[in-house]
């Protein structure tokens, strides 16, 4: 009886690695990879996706590019929730310019749905908030030092 327990638990355990592994291509398949801009948007990708950080407590990366829109400059967001559940997602994204050390905060708290990749589109009026319109005198081609805080 011991060794049927042994083995259930086992399988239970080898099962996971399984889900998560298709949770987590399914979730690149329906979302794509980073692609957040329509083809028929003008823009200029200054920095490609980078990983801004992974909180490794909850299963959420957040990435981030910087881009110039129809003649803004914004910082797009990304979030990937690679939980098997559904979560909500608070942090703080700073960005300093390192020209001139001026920075500026943004809150931003959304639901995110298990095993999704949530993008902004190439807009500060995205629904989800994740489109950080540059202010003027932040030079998206010279030093931008962007972090996170999570909450």
């Amino acid at each position: 009886m011991k060794k049927k327990q042994l083995n259930r638990f086992l399988l239970s355990k080898i099962m996971t690695v399984p889900f998560f592994t298709f949770m987590l291509l399914l979730a690149l398949s329906s979302s794509g990879l980073p692609k957040a801009i329509p083809p028929s948007t003008n823009q200029k990708v200054f920095k490609d996706w980078t990983l801004l950080q992974e909180n490794n407590a909850k299963f959420i990366d957040v990435f981030y590019r910087i881009v110039e829109c129809d003649t803004s400059n914004y910082i797009e967001l990304r979030i990937f929730n690679e939980n098997s559940i559904d979560q909500t997602v608070e942090f703080d994204i700073d960005v300093k310019n390192g020209m001139n050390s001026n920075k500026f905060q943004k809150s931003i708290k959304l639901d995110v749905k298990k095993g999704a990749i949530v993008a902004s589109p190439c807009t500060a009026n995205s629904k989800d908030n994740l489109a950080i319109e540059l202010p003027k005198g932040y030079d998206p081609e010279k030093m931008l030092i962007v972090t996170i805080s999570f909450k």
